[in-house]
């Protein structure tokens, strides 16, 4: 059977069965032209009767297990443990320099009435490291005493930083003073590899404490 064509009645275009609006010049009609029936969107299906419809669970994200947990031990204990023997083998670097020698190092520094004493730093490197060395011992061991391990590298690492930071002070007012010298001296690189080597430990500490969780 051959379609029924009709005119558009604003510019005259041809129109198909079933047209609701004009392809030429988009003129929309009251009701479609005869020959088809208007297009209906269809709605959602539905689930047959009887089955309830499927709702999504919410999400959750998984808890860290073991294995997450032995890794992180791993990475605190190795923090601790390297940044530890990094803040020892600084006090053998230099604390002041000359362009020709070194000048100061913590080694030079043995008064225990001062903060900036290599025994100090030494021994807050040691508790790092020592700590460390036990948490790769018993990484992903649940028991209080990483929890320990931990606190006592923050400590180790936090005593280093204070020996650092209390001979940054000390090194910078002979600085000031020496300024006027012929050969001025320099800050030796041994304070940030200090730094570096407590932050490290600490850092591992706290690792530590977050695997514990």
């Amino acid at each position: 059977m051959t379609p029924q064509w009709y005119r558009c009645p604003s510019c005259g275009g041809a129109l198909g069965p079933g047209a609701a609006s004009c392809p030429a010049c988009g003129a929309r009609f009251a009701q479609p032209t005869p020959g088809a029936q208007p297009w209906v969107p269809a709605g959602p299906s539905q689930p047959p009767a009887g089955v309830p419809p499927y709702a999504v669970p919410p999400y959750a994200a998984p808890a860290a297990g073991p294995a997450a947990k032995t890794e992180l031990g791993r990475i605190a204990g190795l923090l601790a443990l390297g940044g530890g023997l990094v803040a020892i083998a600084s006090g053998w670097l230099p604390w002041v320099t000359y362009p020709w020698a070194t000048l100061w190092s913590p080694t030079n520094s043995t008064d225990l009435s001062t903060l900036h004493c290599c025994y100090y730093l030494v021994a807050g490197g040691a508790i790092a490291a020592v700590c460390g060395a036990l948490l790769l011992l018993r990484a992903g061991r649940g028991t209080r005493l990483p929890r320990l391990l931990g606190i006592g590298a923050i400590a180790g690492g936090a005593l280093v930083i204070a020996v650092e930071v209390s001979a940054y002070s000390w090194i910078n007012d002979f600085l000031n003073i020496a300024a006027g010298d012929s050969v001025v001296p320099a800050m030796g690189y041994g304070l940030y590899v200090g730094v570096a080597g407590g932050l490290a430990g600490a850092i591992g500490g706290l690792l530590a404490l977050a695997g514990r969780r």
